[in-house]
């Protein structure tokens, strides 16, 4: 089923890009129409206007300049085939920043992705028939590609009202919505499949559990689903392999590479996850607006007098951060602090083992201290909200949108965390995990 997924993949990417290429160009094409239209109206053309114009003195004495403009224009305005929101409604910018961030990584995981295959078209002997994929290649190429055009899209245009071709658009939105669920469902199977495989072949043909028992006793992280966790997971790989074929214990990269991915994929997975959530919710804003222009008297969509310079200045922000110095720098203070206590997480789990559990409890308590901050400001930042006035037409519709697909997923993670730490007694973890319910 491999060459199917693959095809359906390529499908799905090359089927945006397109779209995303022509609505690009007409949008631009469509700028260039208002602004020879604008000229011409605004009087940049002085030879027409002179050869046309009409003067004639009044009884007043005033004097009354008369210009006729072409029949054409009159009888034929441009149509506006987009419009943009301005405002409130034009969308977050630090949404955008977000994703513009989470993008970043996902562009470095793709160009590892791209950097195995090309490792193995260039390899030779049986490895190059084994694991070399020429569809893999081209979806590895395509796909970082659409999905640095999608941002650069919708940091442009994100705050677009399509009002041309509305089927056409309300079809390739959709199908752009649709391609961003279906690779982030298919980048959280890659990113279990990859851990599997890497856990699975870690110690191949060892059939012990890796676990002794006073860890299970004393533990509550990673502690292994059956004794035997490693055969386990090789069947479970064995049975997946069937929709995914990338992941085999033939194919592995030099060791350089390998290396590379398996210390920076699972901290790189998380960026194409999110990015492909936050693409989603801004879509659907893009597709909730198609066709909504206001229509003036004449049947054609409203265009205001600064139409054109609105098309080219579409995002304007704001931002007065004099009152926060207090806040921001505590912040900056928190974020050393955090950075430190990652570091130190590290260089202990790195270790021999004999700091896994300073490595564990650093961890811990370097959270513990995040939430506990997180709450009074949650409590303090509440307390300061109530004493403003509330907008009775709110624009929130994408942060609800965001909110209600993630709360779900968040309080389920919740659920089975705080489950084996109650097994365990650990009240660090027990605690942790009630503190974040409460802030979200």
């Amino acid at each position: 089923y491999a060459i199917y997924i693959l095809s359906f993949s390529i499908y799905l990417v090359f089927l945006g890009l397109i779209y995303l290429i022509f609505l690009y160009a007409d949008i631009r094409q469509y700028f260039k129409k208002v602004d020879k239209k604008h000229a011409y109206l605004n009087g940049k053309d002085d030879n027409s206007m002179k050869d046309s114009g009409i003067a004639c003195r009044t009884t007043e004495g005033n004097l009354h300049l008369s210009i006729p403009l072409p029949a054409k224009l009159a009888e034929d305005p441009l149509p506006h085939h987009y419009c943009f929101v301005t405002g409130r409604h034009s969308g977050s910018f630090y949404l955008k920043v977000g994703a513009a961030g989470f993008c970043f990584g996902h562009l470095i995981h793709s160009g590892l992705m791209l950097g195995y295959q090309i490792v193995y078209l260039t390899s030779e002997g049986e490895e190059f028939y084994n694991c070399a994929s020429i569809p893999t290649l081209v979806l590895d190429i395509l796909y970082p590609i659409y999905s640095f055009l999608q941002l650069f899209f919708i940091f442009k245009y994100s705050n677009v009202i399509i009002n041309r071709c509305k089927e056409l658009a309300r079809f390739s939105m959709m199908h752009c919505i649709a391609s961003s669920i279906c690779f982030w469902m298919w980048t959280i199977m890659r990113e279990t499949l990859d851990s599997l495989s890497s856990y699975a072949y870690s110690k191949e043909g060892d059939d012990s559990s890796g676990y002794s028992e006073s860890d299970m006793l004393s533990n509550a992280v990673a502690l292994p689903l059956t004794r035997n966790q490693h055969i386990a997971a090789q069947n479970l790989i064995q049975c997946m392999n069937n929709v995914s074929f990338w992941i085999e214990n033939r194919c592995k990269p030099p060791d350089a590479l390998l290396l590379l991915t398996t210390q920076f994929s699972p901290y790189l997975y998380p960026f194409t996850i999110e990015y492909s959530i936050l693409v989603v919710g801004i879509l659907f804003i893009i597709w909730q607006n198609i066709g909504k222009c206001k229509k003036a008297h004449n049947g054609h969509a409203e265009c205001p007098a600064n139409a054109a310079s609105e098309t080219h200045n579409s995002l304007v922000i704001h931002a007065d951060c004099q009152s926060a110095n207090k806040g921001l720098f505590a912040g900056i203070i928190v974020l050393v602090g955090s950075v430190v206590s990652i570091i130190i997480f590290f260089i202990a789990m790195l270790g021999c083992g004999q700091y896994i559990e300073v490595g564990l409890t650093v961890n811990a308590v370097s959270e513990l201290i995040l939430l506990l901050l997180m709450t009074v400001a949650v409590i303090l930042a509440y307390r300061k909200l109530t004493q403003l006035d509330v907008n009775q037409h709110p624009v929130s519709l994408l942060d609800d949108l965001l909110l209600f697909i993630c709360i779900p997923a968040f309080f389920l993670y919740g659920i089975f965390s705080i489950v084996p730490a109650v097994l365990k007694h650990n009240v660090v973890s027990i605690f942790i995990t009630i503190l974040q319910s409460i802030v979200i």
